[in-house]
């Protein structure tokens, strides 16, 4: 199913989104690549794809992106959001 119709809203300027009338406060970083994940559902997204998405001065790495999306996946549970683990590609968001 698209998340669209899940009722979902992101809150970019809050780092945060809406589903099922919960708010899911994200720190900046979780955001950014809940964003990315979130415009193409379904779709495996690479941690290098990832990485671009930030500004080259963030110095993000493979690890880092690994540490958020740890931390991303416990607030979204919530919700019942998954960014699942693609072996040898990366990362996808389905519901």
């Amino acid at each position: 199913s698209n998340i669209q119709d899940e009722g979902l809203k992101l809150l970019p300027e809050a780092s945060s989104f809406i589903k099922d009338n919960t708010t899911i406060p994200l720190t900046r970083r979780e955001y950014i690549i809940f964003e990315k994940l979130f415009n193409h559902q379904g779709a495996a997204i690479t941690r290098d794809e990832l990485i671009l998405c930030f500004d080259k001065d963030e110095k993000m790495t493979i690890r880092n992106i690994d540490v958020h999306v740890f931390s991303l996946r416990k607030k979204i549970k919530n919700v019942d959001l998954v960014v699942e683990t693609v072996w040898g590609k990366g990362y996808k968001l389905t519901v």
